[in-house]
């Protein structure tokens, strides 16, 4: 990791895209470091089928301008028994820059299976984008799910927003600062809850400049922990007991962000999910087991 800090002292001589790549690269580096080169490797397997759940694959959510065919795009599982279930939308990690919505499909069926409708969505990455295209994609697919969702037997009055890694970020900061749902006339204080895994909700470290620019006002805006009030909706901050270190303590990041919604006054719990670290917090989710999905399940069932 040093290696590519001292190259990253080079930054003003380099291009955006070679910056990203170095980001990139650094973050696999850890990945491998912090949970073994054999776990890495392996991944998220994601999930094929499952006789209790219907899917729906690579539904559209934008057609503006800037349409991206690829990212643009969510899937959507539903229990095939009953109706009005709860709807998640669930947004994949990957640093802002890799990833994808198959990679979670173990999460959205798991949640299917248990009688909640998820929506897994994809989003532009960087260096396609860079602060706030991430987000904005991430409004767009909330409000398609809010006008969509119903049609097909889920209550979108019950709409929760969860991710893990950087998608946790972006579910932290849509749901938290107004103004991204605002243009499509929702109000973020009322959505039923947000549940946060693993994630970063401050950026205040140089590393994450490919993503969120030099500009430290740009930093600020896009951190969570700045956009908290009283009126912000309930929170679930889960954190794995090994979790990764990327410069920003995911840990301390988990409890200074935990510790902020409680000084606000908001209906904040935050859970450590044991003998797991950040890809098998949510990689083992659907397991028989699964402390992530138990705490994720009773979040929903008390604030739906």
């Amino acid at each position: 990791m040093e290696s590519f800090l001292k190259l990253w002292d080079e930054k003003k001589k380099m291009s955006f895209e070679s910056k990203t790549n170095i980001y990139r690269i650094s973050v696999l580096f850890l990945l491998a470091v912090s949970m073994g080169v054999t776990a890495c490797a392996k991944s998220i397997s994601p999930r094929q089928s499952s006789d209790d759940v219907r899917v729906i694959n690579d539904v559209s959510y934008y057609d503006g301008k800037s349409k991206d065919e690829f990212r643009h795009k969510l899937d959507i599982y539903l229990p095939r028994e009953g109706k009005k279930w709860p709807t998640v939308v669930f947004i994949h990690g990957g640093a802002w820059v890799m990833g994808g919505k198959r990679l979670v499909s173990n999460v959205a069926y798991a949640l299917a299976e248990n009688g909640v409708a998820c929506v897994s969505v994809n989003y532009r990455l960087t260096p396609r984008v860079q602060h706030p295209g991430h987000v904005k994609d991430v409004a767009r697919a909330i409000a398609w799910t809010r006008k969509n969702l119903a049609k097909y037997g889920a209550d979108t009055d019950a709409l929760f927003i969860s991710g893990h890694s950087a998608g946790s970020h972006l579910a932290s900061l849509v749901s938290l600062d107004g103004k991204y749902l605002k243009k499509y006339r929702i109000d973020n204080r009322k959505l039923a809850g947000v549940i946060a895994i693993s994630g970063v909700y401050e950026i205040n470290h140089e590393v994450f400049e490919p993503v969120f620019t030099e500009d430290r006002k740009v930093w600020a805006d896009a951190s969570p922990i700045n956009h908290i009030d009283k009126s912000s909706p309930p929170f679930l901050v889960l954190f794995a007991e090994n979790d990764m270190d990327l410069h920003v303590p995911l840990i301390n990041q988990a409890e200074d962000f935990y510790e902020e919604l409680q000084r606000a006054g908001v209906d904040a719990s935050i859970k450590e999910i044991r003998r797991t670290n950040h890809k098998t917090i949510i990689s083992r989710i659907g397991n028989r087991h699964s402390a992530t999905l138990s705490a994720m399940l009773d979040f929903i069932d008390d604030h739906r």
